[in-house]
C-alpha cells in the first residue's frame, strides 16, 4: 500500500508517523510545500515573550526525525491538481500515485475581506511570515492587531510584554468569546483597559485597510494609522482546489465520515480541514486546535488499510496565559448551549 499525505502540519506529521508504525513495510510519502517542516505557529509569541531565543527553536519535529522513521519526505513541493479517478496527483516534482491519500494542508490566517500588499500588513503562522514580522517590528513601536481570539490575545500580550504600544480590534464586544462567557472574562478586560500600552476597540468591525506610506485601519467608529497591522483572525482552510470534487460543509470545511474518509473513496482529510463530532452537542463542530489535529491524524492512520477505529468526538479545550492571567476552558460556553 502506498500512502501519500499532503501537508506536514501537526495532523499530517502524526498521521505519517503512526502510519509508518502500523504499516512498516508500506510506503509513506509526506509532501509539504514549504522548504521546512515542524514550525510552531506560536513561534513569534514565544520569541516575543523570551521563552525561546530564536525562531529556529520553534519546532515540534525535525526533518531528520521524519527521515529516520522511514518516511519519504518531499519538501518544497506543491500539489497542482488531483485526479481521484486514477488515484494520482500532479506536483511541481512530477506525478505521484497513491493507494490512500490523506489531505492535511492545515489552515491559514488569510482573509478575503482584509487584504493589503503593504509590507506592514502581517501574518505570522509560518516561519517566513514570522521572520518578516520581526523585521517590521524592529522599525516601529506602535502595532495594531485584528482579532482578539486566543491567537490575537496571545500576540497582543506578547507585543506589550516587549514594549510595543498596541491597538487591539475585535468585532465581538469582548475577547476570547469562543472559549469564555463574558462574565468570566470581565476581570481580564478590566485589567487590560487599565494598561496604558494597549487600546481596545471591542465591538468594532474592520471595514477596510488602505495603504500609502503607512497603513490605515478603518472601523465604523475610528480610523487608525500604523506601520504594522497583524491579522490574527480565525483560521480557515483554503480548499478551492477541491471545489466540485469533494463534499463540503457550509463553512467550506470538508465532509468526512467517522473514520476521516471524504466523499471520495480512499481519500481522507484531517486536522484543520474538517469538522469533528462534538461530545456535548448532537452535531459536528470546527475545532482547529493542536490536540484535535494530532488525534485526527493518529486515528486516521489506523483506518487507512481497514476502517476499524471510529472517531467518537471532541471537546474544546484551551489553556493560555495573556496579560499575566492564566486561563483555561473546557466544553461549552453559555452561547454554545
Amino acid at each position: 500500500m502506498k500512502i501519500v499525505i499532503i501537508g506536514a502540519s501537526f495532523s499530517g506529521v502524526h498521521c505519517a508517523l503512526k502510519a509508518k508504525e502500523l504499516y512498516p513495510y508500506d510506503e509513506v510519502i509526506l509532501i509539504e510545500k514549504e522548504e521546512e517542516l515542524g514550525y510552531l505557529p506560536s513561534g513569534l509569541t514565544l520569541l516575543l515573550n523570551k521563552e525561546i531565543a530564536s525562531l529556529d527553536e520553534a519546532n515540534f519535529i525535525s526533518k531528520e526525525q521524519i527521515v529516520q522513521s522511514g518516511i519519504h519526505l518531499m519538501l518544497g513541493i506543491c500539489v497542482k491538481s488531483f485526479d481521484f479517478t486514477n488515484q494520482s496527483l500532479s506536483t511541481t516534482d512530477g506525478e505521484v500515485f497513491y493507494d490512500r491519500l490523506v489531505l492535511a494542508m492545515g489552515s491559514s490566517q488569510f482573509s478575503q475581506k482584509l487584504m493589503s500588499e503593504h509590507t506592514g500588513f502581517l501574518t505570522y503562522k509560518k516561519k517566513k511570515e514570522a521572520l518578516n514580522a520581526l523585521d517590521k517590528l524592529n522599525e516601529t513601536d506602535q502595532v495594531a492587531v485584528i482579532g482578539a481570539g486566543q491567537a490575537g490575545m496571545e500576540l497582543a500580550s506578547a507585543l506589550v510584554h516587549c514594549g510595543k504600544r498596541v491597538t487591539l480590534v475585535e468585532s465581538m464586544d469582548y475577547p476570547l468569546y469562543k472559549s469564555f462567557d463574558k462574565e468570566f472574562i470581565e476581570p481580564l478586560v478590566a485589567s487590560i483597559k487599565r494598561n496604558d500600552s494597549i487600546e481596545t476597540l471591542f465591538g468594532q468591525t474592520v471595514r477596510e485597510i488602505t495603504d500609502n506610506k503607512t497603513l490605515r485601519l478603518v472601523t465604523q467608529q475610528k480610523e487608525i494609522e500604523s506601520e504594522a497591522i497583524f491579522l490574527a483572525t480565525n483560521v480557515r482552510p483554503n480548499l478551492a482546489i477541491f471545489e466540485g470534487k469533494l463534499d463540503y460543509h457550509v463553512d467550506q470545511t470538508l465532509k468526512v465520515d467517522h473514520y476521516f474518509e471524504t466523499s471520495e473513496p480512499n481519500v481522507f482529510a484531517i486536522g484543520d480541514l474538517i469538522q469533528v463530532p462534538s461530545l456535548l452537542l448532537d452535531q459536528t463542530v470546527y475545532l482547529p486546535l493542536i490536540n484535535n489535529a494530532i488525534r485526527s491524524g493518529t486515528i486516521c492512520a489506523e483506518n487507512l488499510k481497514e476502517k476499524q477505529t471510529e472517531y467518537l468526538g471532541s471537546i474544546r479545550i484551551i489553556g493560555t496565559k495573556v496579560f499575566d492571567y492564566y486561563l483555561a476552558s473546557c466544553g461549552l460556553t453559555e452561547a454554545d448551549s
